[in-house]
């Protein structure tokens, strides 16, 4: 294929070299603007032969001996806020004699199959308006903005000499941002620092950021630095935990979703504490627990137990967990213990524990049981005795306080008959008895 001299396009730059895939890549600018055509083989001549060079003719076709045009942004970024409106000032020229045939915004740095136009974009549908003119004004507004809606967008346009147009490379870029806090690091360790940002980027309209914790507005101190969307918090203590959020002037009523910070430190406070089973003195043969605690966030996640070694040189590990079980201790378990806590930050050791193991109680049995046995036999023996005298000896009466005991048929006195009597306690005899005496001593 061939084309005629008069129509080979002015080409005021051009660059040949070899991709990474080993494709070759022609550049060219023209017209201020830059083409990319990928080539399959060594097409490029300069001079009169342009056979090879058909398929950049037909994409620059149109510019020879004309004007430049050119298409401007102000600004080149933009950061806008979700759910509101943004607008990309656009301005662009074209040679004289040329007539606007072909004007639109896509989203994309070049056009292409898949270039449409956003009012054809169904995700764009009555959101978007086109300010421009067909003389020099190109802007462009996008309301009720998306996070969806970030990226690149680009302004074509073409003329009836130039269908091919021009566009501003690379665009515009655009960045859409919710008020949520991004906060840097994740956990912050008391005594360092803690970075939060409002959103994604700085809103290009300059709005006054405002920052609350726990709902409440912040209270800027020294340690409280404030630069655009950012805070920060140098150092970072633990009273400075909490909910944060941020709003911008205009909407301070509608924070954005809250983050929380949480304030870590090192292991604190971390000691022993010693539990016998069962309770009382610690003597071979009961149990014994050792129990490390210790204050850190995050938790302690490991703990460590170590004991003086034999040699009283150093410690050597001995055990694992917040707890150190001792079964039927022995003379052997006594010792210095200690435990070592940790958390990401990491560790710390508790004070020393001395743990003393006594030898069982040795009891003297024997003397104890001789002695209980001694007093068990005499107690019995005088019970024993008791009972065979009273089965010996009948009973006797009192008359006075007294009473005398004799054997039943044998009389006091031998002058008697064989009749059994009461030996009678003349303290206390009644003057009955002593007319019975006398009665008797007259018929005797």
């Amino acid at each position: 294929m061939t084309k005629r001299e008069e129509e080979v396009p002015s080409v005021s730059v051009y660059i040949f070299y070899f991709s990474s895939d080993g494709e070759k890549e022609l550049w060219l600018y023209t017209c201020f603007n830059m083409v990319r055509v990928s080539v399959t083989g060594l097409l490029f001549q300069h001079g009169s032969q342009h056979s090879n060079l058909v398929i950049i003719l037909l994409m620059t076709t149109g510019c020879l001996g004309q004007d430049n045009g050119s298409v401007t942004y102000t600004p080149r970024r933009v950061c806008s806020l979700e759910g509101s409106s943004v607008t990309m000032p656009c301005s662009y020229t074209f040679p004289k004699g040329h007539k606007v045939t072909t004007a639109f915004w896509f989203k994309g740095q070049e056009p292409g199959a898949e270039s449409l136009d956003l009012n054809l974009n169904p995700e764009y549908k009555g959101r978007v308006e086109y300010l421009g003119d067909s003389d020099q004004l190109c802007t462009l507004r996008i309301t009720d903005l998306r996070e969806s809606d970030s990226g690149t967008y680009s302004f074509l346009f073409g003329t009836d000499v130039n269908p091919g147009g021009w566009m501003g490379n690379p665009g515009v870029r655009l960045n859409v941002t919710g008020l949520h806090v991004d906060l840097t690091p994740d956990l912050a360790l008391d005594g360092e620092w803690a970075d939060l940002t409002c959103g994604s980027c700085f809103l290009s309209e300059n709005p006054t950021y405002t920052w609350y914790r726990d709902k409440q507005p912040l209270t800027y101190t020294n340690k409280v630095k404030v630069m655009a969307n950012y805070l920060e918090l140098d150092p970072v203590g633990r009273e400075d935990a909490g909910s944060y959020s941020c709003a911008v002037s205009g909407r301070e009523d509608s924070p954005g979703p809250a983050v929380i910070l949480v304030v870590g430190y090192f292991p604190e406070n971390t000691s022993v504490s010693v539990t016998v089973s069962p309770s009382g003195e610690i003597v071979e043969g009961r149990s014994v627990t050792l129990t490390c605690s210790s204050d850190a966030k995050p938790p302690v996640d490991k703990y460590t137990w170590y004991k003086k070694n034999k040699e009283r040189t150093g410690f050597s590990e001995t055990g694992s967990g917040q707890s150190y079980i001792i079964l039927n201790t022995i003379n052997e378990d006594s010792g210095q213990y200690f435990c070592k806590a940790e958390n990401q930050y990491g560790p710390l050791d508790s004070a020393l524990v001395h743990l003393s193991i006594a030898g069982k109680p040795v009891f003297l049995w024997a003397p104890v049981v001789g002695v209980v046995a001694v007093l068990a036999a005499g107690a019995l023996l005088v019970i024993l005795y008791g009972t065979l005298k009273k089965r010996k000896a009948p009973r006797g009466m009192d008359f006075g306080g007294e009473a005398q005991m004799v054997p039943c048929g044998k009389p006091t006195h031998t002058a008697q008959s064989d009749d059994m009597y009461m030996t009678l306690n003349k303290r206390t005899m009644s003057p009955e008895y002593d007319t019975l005496a006398n009665v008797r001593n007259t018929v005797g």
